[in-house]
């Protein structure tokens, strides 16, 4: 069998994830991964990532789950997907080809299991992050709209339930409207069953923030659901002072892996200063100087290059949050 390039940060939470889904049963979780393996080459997905562009990866953000910057209590990154800001540039979504409007999923799920999960795993004692915690908002959100959007939703989900298996922990559903049972009839058919019991409904109201802050700290949840943070799903992430010692720099651009303790530059583009770690980032004395940008995978090797087989280790990840009904 064939492997497509993986690199070393990430390789252990990987194979963690493809356990879980398949239930600590190694054959099937090494079937799915399999699959995976094959699906990534026929894509080409690390050349794909690699030399994505920085600007259009920017403003692709607007239509999925982005990142805010910041970790729950457990060190798990905190995305936030408000559809009804998804609603509103759906015009714009849907005037992209299909093919790069999965290029786009495909960029920005490696940017999650790439950069954004061995970050925080290497924040935490036991390196142990490799799924995030989810906030779904649905202010504002109609039958309607929920309706033309299906295709995109069900394309996105498929993608990563596949491929990227067991990267949400828990999901948090707030803002729900009282029509939230019919959408949850049509939607929880596109989950599998494990993601299905990760979902919890937080409400709305005062006691909102209270129940998410039993998950988030305070400081790292936004305000407009009880928080601290001042942060709006059109921002880019808002990085603690710890991340951005971490690495290197005040914020993130573009396609970038964490590899080896440091953050690695990629995409095609300029990035703002900002976002160029400098020689020496404080965090843990390495040094952290960006590579050029570039078309090829980290290790120089194309999507069709064979590889060995990694092992598959049986450690479990962190357990998921309780699930709570409305």
């Amino acid at each position: 069998m064939i492997i497509p390039t993986y690199h070393n940060a990430y390789i252990t939470l990987i194979c963690r994830r493809f356990l879980r889904a398949r239930s600590f049963n190694v054959q099937k979780a090494y079937e799915q991964f399999e699959r995976s393996s094959t699906w990534r080459q026929t894509h080409k997905v690390d050349s794909t990532y690699d030399s994505f562009p920085i600007s259009e990866f920017e403003s692709s953000k607007q239509f999925y789950p982005r990142w805010n910057g910041r970790r729950d209590h457990l060190g798990r990154p905190v995305y936030i997907y408000r559809l009804a800001s998804l609603v509103h540039h759906s015009k714009e979504l849907m005037s992209v080809p299909e093919e790069r409007r999965y290029q786009r999923i495909i960029s920005l799920t490696e940017y999650l299991v790439r950069f954004v999960l061995p970050l925080c795993s290497d924040m935490t004692d036991d390196k142990s992050v490799d799924c995030v915690t989810t906030i779904i908002d649905l202010e504002g959100i109609s039958v309607t709209s929920l309706w033309t959007l299906k295709s995109h939703l069900q394309q996105s989900i498929s993608l990563t339930s596949g491929n990227y298996p067991e990267t949400i922990n828990t999901i948090c559903v707030v803002n729900a409207p009282s029509f939230f049972p019919t959408i949850w009839g049509w939607v929880k058919n596109m989950f599998d069953e494990g993601t299905k019991n990760k979902v919890h409904l937080t409400g709305s109201g005062p006691d909102q923030g209270q129940e998410l802050m039993d998950v988030i700290p305070a400081a790292n949840l936004p305000k407009i659901y009880g928080g601290e943070m001042e942060w709006t799903y059109e921002d880019e992430p808002m990085l603690d002072d710890e991340i951005k010692a971490k690495i290197g720099a005040n914020a993130i651009q573009g396609p970038v892996v964490w590899e080896d303790g440091k953050m690695v530059l990629l995409g095609q583009g300029e990035r703002d200063e900002a976002a160029k770690p400098k020689a020496e980032p404080a965090a843990n004395g390495s040094s952290s100087q960006p590579v050029q940008n570039g078309t090829t995978s980290l290790n120089g090797h194309s999507d069709l290059e064979p590889h060995a087989t990694p092992a598959i280790p049986t450690a479990p990840g962190p357990p998921a949050q309780p699930v709570h009904s409305a």
